[in-house]
């Protein structure tokens, strides 16, 4: 079972790489022939683009600092919530140890 102190170093962790990621992709501006995996994606002023899968198993890390993002093939135009919803769902614990899986 995790304690208080590692949930609180995993959300610290979690929090870290949602924010050198966002400061990562912010300035990205792609080129107006852009193709993308979903055929109705646009690209919109104030958009930034998502990695679309971001999760721990897409990260690489040595030791406790990220050095690398991998697997960008579902990148498409949206918005900062998006990765932050997803790497929330995937890191943050929401379930009793014994329930989670």
């Amino acid at each position: 079972m995790a304690t208080g102190t590692s949930r609180r170093r995993g959300r610290h962790r979690a929090r870290a790489v949602a924010t050198r990621i966002l400061r990562g992709v912010r300035d990205f501006q792609p080129s107006a022939q852009a193709v993308w995996c979903d055929p109705d994606a646009r690209w919109r002023p104030g958009q930034i683009m998502p990695h679309g899968d971001l999760t721990s198993w897409n990260s690489v890390w040595a030791d406790d600092r990220l050095v690398g993002v991998i697997d960008w093939d579902l990148a498409i135009p949206g918005e900062a919530l998006d990765d932050l919803a997803q790497l929330a769902w995937y890191s943050v614990p929401l379930r009793l140890p014994d329930r989670q899986r």
